[in-house]
């Protein structure tokens, strides 16, 4: 878990730099590089659906889904034959995960009833790994998919620290999104925040 001075690094600017290169086993204290121990011990959940990407496809989540099994831990922290647990990679807020379909869905109600059915255990399951990771009081869950390019069904489960500023909460947390490159979670720190997460969803029970 996130200690109090790794939390409160993070402040009121959304920078992540200073609590990234704070985490204990997985990156180093002042490198902010992945453990290689710790993501050689890590074991990847590599089910694969049937083939459902159209060549040329204007779909960044397709696209992405047909390199999955060259995926680094960021863009695949956990996935079964339904869906693939992404962090979010334009994000200034470390732990902001995207939950998105492995076919190609633009519409919740296209959903399969398998699909729908694994949908709110995937929910939950990633708000408890993202508290017992982040420490956050809770999560923000909320699905738009209206950016072009980003049509696919995806859902953003957030997690809310307890200092995250009143003007950055709720709908707002969107100013967390879309930074510009200097700004954004380092790759580094991302890919280890998913090998934790994936750790921690692993070892539990599924509700």
């Amino acid at each position: 878990m996130w200690t109090t001075a790794m939390r409160s690094s993070f402040g009121r600017s959304g920078s992540a730099t200073s609590l990234c290169r704070s985490s204990g086993s997985l990156v180093g204290n002042t490198t902010g590089r992945v453990n290689s121990r710790a993501v050689r011990g890590a074991t990847w959940f590599m089910v694969r659906p049937p083939g459902r990407y159209v060549a040329g496809m204007d779909c960044y989540t397709c696209r992405t889904e047909a390199r999955f099994d060259t995926l680094p831990p960021r863009e695949r922290v956990d996935a079964d034959v339904h869906w693939r647990v992404v962090h979010a990679f334009d994000s200034r807020l470390p732990g902001w995960l995207v939950l998105v379909p492995r076919r190609h869905v633009t519409s919740i109600a296209e959903l399969t009833d398998a699909e729908a059915a694994s949908l709110g255990t995937w929910q939950v399951r990633l708000s408890r790994a993202l508290t017992a990771v982040t420490g956050c009081v809770k999560t923000y869950v909320m699905q738009y998919a209206e950016q072009a390019g980003f049509a696919h069904v995806h859902f953003h489960v957030v997690p809310r620290l307890a200092d995250i500023p009143p003007d950055h909460r709720g709908p707002r947390a969107f100013a967390y999104l879309h930074a510009p490159p200097d700004e954004r979670v380092p790759e580094a720190t991302m890919d280890a925040l998913a090998i934790e997460l994936r750790g921690h969803l692993a070892t539990e029970s599924t509700p």
